[in-house]
């Protein structure tokens, strides 16, 4: 047999076996967003009309197939002896409810968390409340440092940088040179960040 034909069943050969090894591990891109087999291709949330008794409540823990309790991370004792139903409970619902970007504690209480529409919101019970606080900006806030809690800086889109020198409680717009967005800042001391 030619050497070339050889080569040339090799070369098929070694293709059909990397193209069906890149289709195994290839074949869920197809799948759209939320696929579940058991749904025969739709969200299981879809099979549901929004008023279905048997829509899942993933608040309320009713309808949620194969649910386990034991994976929820939040099951730990409450002061009044009640334990966790693994769901986020709204604390405070005075804050701004928009996407926060950027949060910074300085110790186990203080802290400030920063987000859309220049929100800027403060902690100073180790986040049991917040208190919203003017930023004077509608433009996002990405991020937040300070080193020790006196200077705060606050960071955003088109370069927004804000900054308090009294624990967060006002805050003063910086005249900046930048105008790409700013996604992160760090003090390293009161003065230099």
């Amino acid at each position: 047999m030619n050497i070339k034909i050889l080569q040339l069943l090799y070369f098929y050969f070694v293709s059909i076996i990397f193209s069906s090894m890149i289709m195994s591990q290839t074949n869920h891109i197809d799948k759209s967003p939320g696929y579940n087999p058991l749904a025969n291709g739709r969200a299981l949330d879809s099979l549901y009309s929004d008023t279905s008794p048997l829509k899942p409540d993933y608040r309320n823990h009713k309808n949620i197939p194969e649910y386990d309790p034991s994976l929820m991370p939040l099951n730990y004792g409450f002061p009044n002896g009640r334990t966790s139903t693994g769901v986020w409970t709204e604390l405070n619902p005075k804050v701004p409810r928009v996407n926060y970007l950027g949060i910074d504690f300085i110790d186990s209480l203080t802290g400030w968390a920063v987000g859309a529409n220049g929100a800027i919101i403060k902690t100073t019970d180790g986040g049991k409340n917040w208190e919203t606080k003017h930023s004077g900006v509608t433009s996002i806030l990405t991020h937040v440092n300070s080193y020790n809690g006196n200077v705060v800086i606050a960071v955003g889109f088109g370069g927004k940088i804000l900054r308090s020198s009294d624990a967060g409680e006002t805050w003063n717009s910086i005249t900046s040179t930048a105008v790409a967005d700013l996604w992160r800042v760090q003090m390293l001391n009161d003065t230099l960040g």
